[in-house]
């Protein structure tokens, strides 16, 4: 996928606020959504940056440089700018992308940013089955079964527990970095996929699943209860990088809850008129007792907390 396709993604109307022709060609790798002003340490070279301009402000001058150098040190493959928050993607930011050579798409209030991510994502997933030597040693039945459970919004565990039936995996579970465990698979592991004789009790790698998260907690992993044999490595790591475009879509829209999160904050210190509306958006019942609470991680940036 290059970033060129992103205009022709029917229902999105994306469209472009800067860019040239050679910079529409870039490869896309994935999708981050983010509201902070130097994301640069959270992305990776050649995602997508969705943002929803919560961070621009008119009165700083050099706040659309700031974001701008820091896309540009990451090595992104575009932004994309939502118009919702203030009706138009602002001139310096379009300014700011020309200068350090970043695609600017504008993504209209009416799309989403999880369409836009989806849409993404599958896309991806379609490149990947046809690219991937890993990805490969998934028979191709398993994969499209897969694949069509991830189109579904399947959550891990469902995902994992299908895998495992159809592949015959040894015992393994999918954990954040963090040590979360998001779903677990025990089966009956036939002999061809076993683990070795010998190595059973020997401790097992964990093999990321996607890219980095955010933070050093919330990136995906898959892994084995034990050591498995040659083979079920093989398949292992195949079913890890198939499985990449979904964790990286679950980043994103964890994404999008935190820029939700950080709107109702920036409304709760203002004591804005529109904070009913932005509790309502954020699910929390009208009238219900709220308990305030604050976290903080030392020797951290804030964002992780």
């Amino acid at each position: 996928m290059i970033v060129g396709d992103l205009l022709e993604l029917d229902g999105l109307d994306i469209g472009v606020a800067w860019a040239t022709p050679d910079l529409l060609e870039r490869p896309v790798t994935g999708v981050t959504s983010t509201d902070l002003q130097d994301p640069a340490r959270y992305l990776q070279p050649g995602e997508l940056v969705l943002t929803g301009l919560v961070w621009w402000r008119p009165e700083d001058a050099r706040a659309a440089a700031r974001f701008a150098t820091s896309l540009r040190s990451a090595e992104v493959a575009a932004l994309l700018a939502g118009e919702g928050t203030h009706g138009s993607v602002p001139a310096p930011l379009v300014d700011a992308c020309r200068t350090h050579g970043i695609p600017l798409l504008a993504v209209p209030a009416g799309t989403s940013f999880r369409a836009v991510t989806d849409r993404v994502y599958l896309r991806l997933w379609g490149d990947l089955q046809a690219r991937s030597p890993e990805v490969a040693a998934v028979p191709e039945a398993v994969r499209g079964e897969l694949v069509a459970l991830m189109h579904t919004d399947a959550p891990p565990a469902r995902l994992l527990a299908h895998a495992a039936a159809r592949l015959g995996l040894p015992d393994c579970s999918i954990t954040t970095t963090g040590g979360r465990v998001l779903a677990t698979a025990t089966t009956t592991t036939p002999p061809t996929v076993a683990a070795a004789a010998g190595h059973g009790s020997e401790p097992a790698s964990a093999v990321p699943v996607g890219g980095a998260g955010d933070s050093p907690f919330d990136g995906w992993l898959l892994r084995p209860q034990n050591r498995p044999d040659p083979a079920a490595a093989t398949v292992l790591r195949g079913l890890a990088e198939l499985l990449g475009p979904q964790a990286a879509r679950a980043r994103a829209v964890a994404a999008a809850r935190r820029r939700g999160a950080a709107r109702l904050l920036d409304l709760l210190e203002r004591d804005s008129p529109a904070l009913p509306a932005a509790l309502a958006a954020a699910g929390v019942p009208e009238q219900a007792a709220l308990t305030p609470v604050a976290a903080r991680i030392d020797g951290g940036p804030p964002v992780w907390a």
